[in-house]
């Protein structure tokens, strides 16, 4: 369960320095592929720590969820159950029409998380990217290779 953005953020950035210390230091050339919420954690580790990342490739990164209005409307009972029953499983939002059977085996996988994401975990991915300015992606100074889906229905990642 995602304990907090800024978490896990300093623990991915701790990982990367003692991996730094171990194997060669900063000058070490390092190159971050983000999937998902993972894209929008490498984009704000980019962001906070321009030096860090020599490239960085982003594969259909959560900026936002697809479907926004759908989720404010249940957004005051997600922040609600984030505090008093984290764990408490969740569908992310009703998908219509369903994708097709090889994109749906992804969406009930329980790894993937889209099914049964944990209460603490969706309000953590409704607020994370409203955490990500304009003024943040101007410090990015690496090169970006940004890959969207076409046919996304979950997340916006434009």
């Amino acid at each position: 369960m995602i304990e907090s953005e800024k978490l896990t953020i300093d623990d991915l950035v701790q990982h990367i320095e003692i991996v730094d210390a171990k194997y060669g230091g900063p000058e070490v050339k390092k190159y971050a592929i983000g999937f998902s919420f993972g894209g929008l954690l490498t984009s704000k580790i980019a962001s906070m720590r321009p030096d860090i990342f020599t490239s960085v490739a982003l594969l259909a990164p959560f900026f936002s969820f697809l479907m926004k209005e759908k989720f404010e409307k249940h957004y005051s009972t997600i922040e609600e159950l984030s505090k008093t029953n984290p764990t408490q499983k969740l569908m992310i939002l009703p998908m219509k029409p369903l994708p097709p059977s090889w994109v749906l085996h992804f969406v009930v996988d329980p790894i993937c998380e889209t099914k049964d994401i944990s209460a603490r975990n969706l309000y953590e991915l409704s607020q994370a990217p409203l955490r990500l300015t304009d003024d943040m992606v101007s410090n990015i100074k690496s090169p970006v290779l940004l890959i969207t889906g076409k046919k996304e229905q979950v997340v916006n990642n434009e």
